[in-house]
């Protein structure tokens, strides 16, 4: 399938489910998991926020990965989706830095569950980075016209 309506400059082509994009100065490159060019822009915002999300989320209850990933998808009514592969870095690089640490349950007879727990540290940070986030946004709300 031939997609070249977006970009004229561009061919797009799609072949099981991965774009591969051929531009005149670019032998091609390739857009994996059947996502558009276009989404690029609203997974770089994803990554800018999804720690903060996940800071949010652990302050109320002790979480576990996949049950992080499902409140991403409910609360944001299917707009905001990650993956447990993207999500387990973040994870593990906040229980690194002592803002999170980790446990494990057992959940029936054998299945183990690795839960995360806020530590007062991730508290502090959490509020750092929610500042910065409320600063940022209100900034480009500014530049948008959105505030006064």
């Amino acid at each position: 399938m031939l997609v070249n309506n977006i970009f004229p400059e561009n061919v797009f082509t799609i072949k099981n489910n991965i774009w591969y994009i051929y531009h005149s100065n670019i032998n091609y490159y390739a857009i994996e998991r059947g996502e558009s060019p276009l989404s690029q822009n609203q997974d770089n915002f994803k990554r800018g926020t999804a720690e903060l999300l996940v800071l949010h989320l652990l302050q109320k209850e002790d979480l576990y990965g996949y049950q992080i990933t499902q409140f991403f998808a409910q609360k944001s009514k299917g707009s905001y989706t990650m993956l447990e592969g993207s999500l387990y870095p973040i994870l593990y690089r906040l229980v690194d830095a002592g803002y999170l640490s980790d446990y494990t349950k057992t959940v029936g007879k054998r299945r183990q569950r690795r839960y995360y727990h806020l530590e007062n540290s991730g508290k502090k940070y959490y509020e750092e980075v929610l500042k910065e986030y409320d600063e940022i946004s209100n900034g480009i709300n500014y530049i948008l016209d959105r505030l006064e």
